[in-house]
């Protein structure tokens, strides 16, 4: 299990920052994934 935190993607000064979820680590490559590979995120 991997606990991430959202944080924001600065916008060019706008009032609202964008959230930003980055996933990165070799712990990927262990669990399967690879380099170019498409991911879906389903969410609520």
């Amino acid at each position: 299990m991997r606990c991430l935190t959202v944080g924001y993607s600065p916008n060019g000064g706008h009032p609202t920052p964008r959230p930003q979820l980055t996933i990165k680590g070799y712990w990927l490559e262990v669990s399967g994934f690879t380099t170019g590979q498409t991911v879906i995120i389903d969410t609520l």
